[in-house]
């Protein structure tokens, strides 16, 4: 079975941007759609599916002067700095990428060129019988979705034809394949992290890092703290 990681950002980079009850805003995004489109984005928040938006999808204002890094979620968003799309080389059918108004940005933040990404593929490698989740109703239009995800199990003869791509059936959770996962982690990407989709419950976690595959195991200074479980070279 070919290795596969569920893809998303690290904890540490949700921490540094949520900011602090009593401080500002570390971060301010303000989205814009096309005329008519305004409940197909509303949808989006839940889908993860961003639809059509105009060729500048958002403003983003992000004012933390020492962010650098390369991948980041925020507002129902993934947002993607120039060095990683060019390390992750999608093709345009792969993903769609917007641009980003991020001229009220610190000088830091703002040269990273951030763009907003659209993965567009979808594949079927879970097992839904295998896998410890619950399921509810995002909005009264939308049916029954998979949520409160504890593990997902993935069939053993998945074999998927993208390197990045949705789940048929745990729609709103993004895959990737190791050797995606390697490309970026090699390339010095920083803010992404890949997880063991049967892990993920916080406490204990498998995840893919440049050294290999390390199992989380504290939070220090709400940074994770990880031990190496299997090296790969």
């Amino acid at each position: 079975m070919t290795t596969i990681w569920l893809f998303g950002g690290s904890f540490a980079t949700d921490r540094a941007l949520a900011g602090r009850p009593d401080g500002p805003e570390p971060v301010t995004i303000t989205h814009f759609t096309l005329p008519g489109k305004t409940d197909e984005y509303a949808l989006s928040l839940y889908t993860r599916r961003i639809g059509e938006r105009p060729k500048q999808a958002a403003e983003l204002v992000l004012t933390l002067e020492d962010f650098d890094k390369d991948f980041f979620r925020w507002g129902g968003s993934m947002f993607v700095s120039e060095r990683m799309r060019d390390v992750m080389a999608l093709g345009r059918s792969e993903a769609r990428f917007f641009e980003v108004d991020a001229s009220r940005s610190a000088p830091l933040p703002r040269s990273k060129n951030y763009q907003i990404m659209q993965p567009e593929m979808t594949d079927d490698v879970s097992d839904p019988e295998r896998s410890v989740y619950e399921v509810t109703r995002f909005s009264p239009r939308q049916p029954l979705t998979p949520a409160y995800i504890r593990g997902i199990a993935l069939r053993p003869e998945a074999a998927p034809k993208h390197e990045l791509f949705f789940d048929r059936f745990f729609s709103t959770e993004l895959f990737c394949t190791d050797a995606f996962a390697s490309r970026v982690l090699r390339g010095g990407c920083t803010g992404v992290r890949f997880v063991d989709p049967s892990t993920c419950v916080m406490d204990g976690r498998l995840c893919r890092t440049v050294r290999g595959i390390e199992r989380i195991v504290d939070f220090v200074d709400l940074v994770e703290v990880t031990e190496l479980v299997e090296a790969i070279d």
